[in-house]
């Protein structure tokens, strides 16, 4: 049983990861890391609201940290900005929550072994839904972490962004099996 600390520590740590590895700075690769608290909380969490609740202050922080600007927090201090800004922060992750219910609903028919490599193609989907409709916000796509990265970048040519957000998420889950099968290892059982 998880601790609220450690609850909030890793839904901290993920939004953290997630935020600073947009521009401008110059750490896209923490994109490659960024979703792992979240699915170690959400391989756990049981109920709808549990899993909103977690996926919802993981990228509430997520957004504060590359949302911040729009607003005209730290420049301007124009009232009609701060409050679109205020509210773009509370709902964008909002939008960002529905894959990770939808992917909790994938878990909980198909079990979290089974579900798990299905996380990239649940990520990406969104993300083209996400930036083909009305309310399209492309800035957060996670394929555009790797600006800095040309050698990674390259690839875009060939399979555009979504092919980069969709290697950065099977990075993720590669991540979390590795964790998941390094903790479920009965300790003492070193050389078997």
């Amino acid at each position: 049983m998880m601790t609220t600390a450690l609850k909030a520590f890793l839904c901290i740590l993920g939004g953290a990861l997630l935020g600073f590895s947009y521009p401008p700075f110059e750490t896209g690769m923490f994109a490659a890391a960024g979703f792992v608290p979240l699915l170690i909380l959400l391989s756990v969490a049981d109920t709808w609201g549990s899993v909103f609740r977690i996926s919802y202050s993981t990228f509430f922080i997520f957004n504060l940290i590359t949302l911040y600007w729009p607003g005209g927090f730290v420049h301007g201090k124009d009232p009609y900005l701060m409050i679109s800004g205020g509210l773009l922060l509370l709902a964008h992750p909002l939008f960002m929550t529905v894959p990770m219910l939808v992917w909790h609903s994938v878990r909980r028919s198909l079990g979290q072994f089974k579900s798990v490599p299905l996380f990239p193609l649940i990520w990406v989907a969104f993300e083209y839904v996400h930036t083909s409709t009305q309310l399209s916000f492309p800035w957060l796509t996670l394929g555009n972490t790797q600006t800095y990265d040309l050698a990674a970048i390259q690839v875009a040519s060939v399979t555009g962004v979504y092919g980069i957000s969709f290697w950065l998420a099977s990075l993720n889950v590669l991540l979390y099996l590795l964790f998941a099968f390094t903790a479920a290892r009965p300790r003492g059982s070193v050389g078997s």
